[in-house]
Order: structure tokens, then C-alpha cells, then sequence
């Protein structure tokens, strides 16, 4: 008895300490999330009074909280000729990048997306027609931090040409987008000599699925798919179709890396 309730005594020890933790964390994640509106509060002030000009970028150094706090600011007609953006990227403490999408609204900015990545695996973020519809987009490009095998990451924001407004976030792994084709060619996540291709078509502001390749066990033939399955069915091909030799993984596919 004297022995189980040393243990029971050591047991909740820990769990306390272990709720103290949990409660810290919160608190932190808490007070960065208090600094960063903050950080917005002043750049939004700071965007208003400039809401006038055509166009800008500007990057700002926010020193009331750390020399590392940052934001870079790009204002104009970037997805269209009738609106006007404010794209907003913060960088709080080295740690956090949050990109923020702001259409204006009269006299105030209203948000169109936001999203935040840890800043060890952001990679880039930019403006570009994604899908070939002749309208701008966004896309943030960023590379997680574990795994086993290659996984570029890309979320992308389509802007809706009638509703004027974005998509909600769209997520690809390795891919080689094409506008002019309306396609997206890339590579599946998994180890060279098991992972597949695929390639998608542009529906309107969704993609539908064209095809699967997949490598057979001796590496020099291949399955062409309509499903993402490994069980290595369908049409057999003696090479990969040529178009797929552009897209940026293929190496990783190949097994060169």
C-alpha cells in the first residue's frame, strides 16, 4: 500500500507539472497572438493614410516588441483592375510569418484570407495566375519541417472574378502548375521508385483528376491510373509521357535527388 501511493503521489506530481506547462504555453501562444493584432493595428493605421496612392510597397520595422519584427507591405490593383489589395506579411520574432490578404473597402481594409507559417518553413509567397483564367492569384509556397520524403507545399487563394472575392485555401504537394494548359503536374509524396505522378485539370475553381503514373516493381515500366491506388493497376507503358520530364520533382520521381 505504502509503495502504491508513493507512485500515485509521483503520478500527479507530474501531471501537474505537466498542466503548468500546457498553462504556460497558452499564456505565450496567447500574448504572441495579443502582439501580432497589435502589429496589425499599427500597420493598418499606417495603410489607411496612404490609402490614396496608387500604388506602393513598403517594408516596416515594428520596435516596440523586437528588432526582428517586421512587415512588408504591397498595396495596389494587384488582382484586378477594380479593387484595390493590401497584401501584408509579418514577421514576429524570426518565428512566425503571417501573410494577410486585405481588399479596401471604402475607408478600411477588409480581410480576404490570412495564414500563418513557422518562418523555418516558409520558402516563399507571391502573385500569379495559377489556373489560366486570366486573373491573378495567390500563392504561399512553405516545406514542413519533418517527413520522410520530398513535399514542396503549396496554398493557393484563387481570385473569383464575379463574386470578387477568394477561394478558400487549396493545397498542393510538389507541383508544376501550367495556366496556359489549365493543368497541374506533379509529384505525389512517397519514396523515389514508389511514389507516383498525377496530373489535374482545371474545372472553374476546382480541379478534376486526369491521371496517376506509377512506377511497376522493376522501375523501367509504368501503370497510367485513374485512381491514386498502389496496387500498380491499369494501362501499362514502356516510358513516362514526355510532358511530365518538365515538371520541377521529377528527379525526386526518377529516384535522382
Amino acid at each position: 500500500m505504502h509503495r502504491q501511493k508513493t507512485v500515485e503521489i509521483k503520478a500527479k506530481a507530474k501531471t501537474s507539472k505537466i498542466a503548468q506547462t500546457n498553462e504556460a504555453v497558452q499564456v505565450e501562444q496567447f500574448e504572441d497572438t495579443v502582439k501580432l493584432n497589435i502589429m496589425m493595428r499599427d500597420i493598418l493605421a499606417y495603410a489607411l493614410k496612404k490609402r490614396a496612392k496608387p500604388s506602393y510597397k513598403k517594408s516596416l520595422k515594428l520596435w516596440q516588441f523586437d528588432y526582428d519584427s517586421e512587415a512588408e507591405l504591397n498595396y495596389g490593383k494587384l488582382f484586378t483592375s477594380a479593387d484595390k489589395y493590401l497584401v501584408v506579411k509579418r514577421k514576429f520574432y524570426g518565428e512566425v510569418i503571417a501573410v494577410d490578404v486585405l481588399k479596401l473597402e471604402g475607408d478600411k481594409f477588409v480581410s480576404a484570407f490570412g495564414q500563418a507559417v513557422m518562418n523555418n518553413t516558409f520558402l516563399d509567397s507571391g502573385i500569379k495566375d495559377l489556373n489560366g483564367d486570366g486573373f491573378d492569384d495567390y500563392f504561399i509556397h512553405w516545406y514542413p519541417s519533418s517527413g520522410c520524403c520530398r513535399r514542396d507545399v503549396y496554398d493557393i487563394y484563387l481570385y473569383q472574378t464575379e463574386s470578387r472575392k477568394f477561394t478558400d485555401g487549396l493545397q498542393f504537394i510538389n507541383p508544376t502548375f501550367s495556366p496556359k494548359e489549365h493543368l497541374v503536374r506533379g509529384v505525389d509524396y512517397g519514396h523515389p521508385g514508389d511514389v507516383g505522378l498525377y496530373k489535374y485539370k482545371w474545372n472553374g475553381f476546382k480541379v478534376d483528376t486526369i491521371e496517376f503514373i506509377f512506377p511497376d516493381t522493376t522501375g523501367k515500366k509504368y501503370y497510367l491510373s485513374k485512381t491514386r491506388e498502389f496496387g500498380r493497376s491499369g494501362k501499362l507503358l514502356t516510358a513516362v509521357p514526355k510532358e511530365y520530364e518538365k515538371i520541377e520533382s521529377y528527379d525526386w520521381f526518377r529516384g535522382i535527388y
